[in-house]
């Protein structure tokens, strides 16, 4: 494996081998899961808000930090670039690869998922004063089909009875079980063809109405074609670090500028729907925000400083606990307290949660997975069996 030392600065000679680690990128990924975790405050409050708040939440020039949804985006974009690294080195098996998704993914969630059922079973109810977004999460009691078609994840359900963000994480395990053949198309077929392939699936699949929320499968499609942009970035980072290198400071300064004002303000109606086609205007930002946080120097070094760090290593574990923690604050809080105040306690304990979570759930899960890939690696090598049929390395690597 190679190490973080083969990262050099902007302008260096870089080798053709990439490292299979970016702690760069984990730190975006925190900084993108603390965006989310203000989304959902701030589309709370604008059901409530006077109409001046309104008009101030959307005028505010850092409106990209609780820009939720494109927080989401960027992460299938760095699901795409990380987990297409080790298919242009040392390709995993499939039963690893998909031992260590599992563990990673499924097992955290179903801690969250048991919380999260706790807190609808001791506080549901809805709010009708807070509108129809609060109210499709906790508005009954928890039943049994529902329980079980969560706990099956990947199925087709409304998915957001129970935690408003786990919508995400039914496409992000339904893209990681077929992501080996995703991989060798990239590394197999020139970018020419892949990505134009990739968003002509995209657009077909959100042609017909199709909603996230309730598990869909066509958004599947469109998702995956994210997960294709981040491989994509990852098959060709030599050439995208060379790029970012020629443009000088003055125009990276600009195109940074302009990514981060297209998240904030892209040229969607307020009113699209999650997954439209809508996403793609958003996409050139995101792509810029995750090779500026591999290839710029003070980028690099703002990510990997202490706060976003930490952000980047409960990331996942804020991403599962953030909504539970909203939900029974605001139910218990409810016409006592007014929702701006809400707001610290929220934010402190989503991520004091958060840190107990990744040290008790999540970090034994990751090193589970970590073993039961091993012992199948093992396994297969001690049976002689074949390599991963979808191993593909590029012309030259």
């Amino acid at each position: 494996m190679q190490t973080p030392a083969s990262i050099g600065p902007a302008g260096e000679a870089r080798t053709a081998a990439q490292p299979r680690r970016f702690p760069e990128l984990d730190a975006l990924r925190g900084l993108a899961a603390l965006a989310v975790v203000f989304n959902h405050f701030v589309v709370l409050w604008r059901g409530t808000a006077s109409p001046a708040v309104q008009i101030a939440l959307d005028a505010v020039p850092l409106r990209f930090m609780w820009s939720g949804h494109h927080a989401v985006l960027l992460f299938f974009l760095i699901s795409g670039f990380v987990l297409t690294l080790p298919y242009m080195s040392a390709p995993p098996a499939y039963p690893a690869f998909l031992a260590r998704r599992i563990c990673r993914i499924w097992l955290p969630y179903l801690a969250a998922l048991a919380l999260a059922v706790a807190g609808a079973a001791a506080f549901h109810g809805p709010i009708p004063a807070l509108g129809p977004w609060f109210n499709q999460t906790w508005s009954a009691m928890p039943t049994a089909d529902a329980v079980v078609d969560h706990v099956a994840f990947v199925g087709r359900y409304p998915n957001v009875v129970f935690n408003t963000a786990f919508w995400s994480l039914v496409y992000e395990m339904r893209i990681s079980i077929v992501f080996p053949p995703i991989a060798w198309a990239v590394l197999r077929f020139p970018p020419a063809v892949v990505l134009p392939a990739a968003f002509l699936a995209s657009m077909l699949a959100a042609w017909p109405a199709s909603s996230p929320s309730q598990g869909d499968w066509l958004p599947t499609i469109h998702f995956a074609a994210l997960f294709v942009v981040g491989a994509l970035l990852a098959r060709n980072l030599d050439a995208v670090r060379a790029f970012h290198d020629r443009l000088g400071p003055r125009p990276r300064r600009i195109a940074t500028c302009a990514a981060l004002l297209l998240v904030a303000y892209d040229l969607a109606p307020p009113e699209r729907s999650i997954g439209a086609p809508h996403d793609w205007l958003v996409v050139p930002g995101l792509a810029w925000l995750l090779v500026s946080a591999i290839c710029h120097d003070g980028w690099r070094r703002a990510l990997l400083s202490p706060l976003p760090a930490f952000l980047g290593r409960i990331s996942y574990s804020l991403y599962l606990v953030h909504g539970t923690v909203l939900f029974a604050l605001v139910h218990v809080a409810w016409g006592h307290v007014a929702l701006p105040w809400l707001l610290p306690a929220y934010v402190g304990l989503s991520i004091g949660l958060a840190v107990l979570a990744h040290r008790l759930v999540e970090e034994p899960a990751k090193a589970l997975g970590h073993a039961i890939a091993g012992r199948l690696a093992r396994n297969d090598a001690g049976a002689g069996r074949p390599a991963n049929r979808f191993a593909i390395r590029e012309a030259g690597r």
